[in-house]
């Protein structure tokens, strides 16, 4: 059976972290969990929603209050990406150039007024930074790194960056958004791209019939 690449296995990653922080949230995110890697969406009346999936398979993550504490992270700046030659030091061969992946991300946390009406939003913002920064990414299929950018834990604040409007009463009272915004860094070699290039190529056959 032929090996499937991804030549950018963003998803792998996040969904690694996504699992390391729900483990490390002393319980927050038990029920619910995290969704990721979700994307943006600006709607016809200038508002936002953010999904995850496509097509047929699009479901939205946007922040509620009918539901159980979660989490979701997505893509920031529209999905784009930003690729640069890693240092001499670190490159494999003279002959060639590496690359580094550099992927904006945004986590957005939501915690339910209801039974956490006396949390701090600090506290939530400080056990799940202490998540991403402790991320053991070793295990994904290539090197990955994470860079903190900045954090949120003004709810009508994280709230206007997501719905594109700060009216939070139509949430219930207590309700706590919190985002903390970070860039994944994945390695990009000639290598990897070389042994990728003939599944790719099927995977685009297969997909386009």
């Amino acid at each position: 059976m032929n090996k499937t690449y991804h030549i950018l296995p963003i998803k792998e990653v996040v969904d690694s972290l996504i699992q390391q922080i729900k483990d490390g949230s002393c319980g927050l995110f038990d029920k619910c969990g995290g969704y990721g890697i979700a994307r943006q969406i600006k709607e016809k009346d200038g508002l936002r929603i953010v999904v995850i999936g496509s097509g047929s398979n699009t479901k939205s993550v946007s922040i509620e209050d009918n539901k159980c504490n979660y989490f979701y992270i997505r893509y920031r700046n529209d999905c784009k990406k930003e690729y640069k030659p890693k240092a001499k030091k670190s490159q494999r061969s003279a002959c060639v150039t590496d690359y580094e992946a550099i992927i904006p991300l945004r986590l957005v946390a939501v915690v339910m007024g209801e039974p956490c009406t006396k949390l701090d939003p600090d506290v939530v913002e400080f056990c799940i930074l202490s998540s991403i920064i402790g991320a053991n990414l070793s295990r994904c299929s290539t090197q990955a790194t994470i860079k903190i950018k900045d954090s949120c834990t003004d709810t009508c604040l994280v709230i206007e960056k997501e719905y594109g409007k700060d009216d939070i009463s139509q949430f219930s009272n207590g309700l706590m958004a919190i985002s903390i915004d970070f860039d994944l860094s994945i390695d990009l070699n000639v290598g990897l791209c070389q042994q990728a290039a003939p599944t790719i190529c099927e995977q685009i056959k297969n997909a386009c019939g």
